[in-house]
């Protein structure tokens, strides 16, 4: 989903110039510029707040960056690493955020920090 908003971003960049590029009076196009920063904003500034705000919204432990740093360095880079796989509603288990990162959104946390290769899930893999 981010690669599809940001490669659509820049579609949308594109066609938003083009469109204000055919809009002759400076009036008209003024105004709609105004308008189209006026209504992104607010998503503008939510975002910030979420994702940059006063409390990180999921943590990796410093135990667990320690396995995973021991993982990589006593393991070969071809190797493959098991996960626990998502459960979209482990979080309920934590009062409030930070949550632990395997239980805030399915990611390849894991992959990133040892340099090896994620596995499938079951179903994903049944269709090669």
């Amino acid at each position: 989903m981010q690669y599809f908003l940001l490669i659509f971003g820049f579609f949308a960049a594109i066609s938003t110039y083009h469109l204000f590029s055919s809009i002759k009076n400076s009036w008209k196009k003024f105004l709609g510029i105004a308008i189209l920063t006026f209504l992104s904003l607010p998503t503008v500034v939510g975002n910030l707040w979420e994702f940059y705000g006063k409390n990180a919204l999921a943590l990796v432990s410093n135990q667990e960056l320690e396995a995973l740093n021991f993982l990589k360095q006593n393991s070969s880079p071809k190797d493959i690493v098991l996960t626990k796989p998502f459960d979209r509603w482990s979080y309920l288990a934590y009062p409030h955020q930070p949550w632990p990162i395997s239980v805030w959104n399915s990611t390849a946390y894991v992959s990133a920090y040892t340099s090896r290769q994620p596995t499938l899930p079951m179903k994903a893999r049944s269709k090669f």
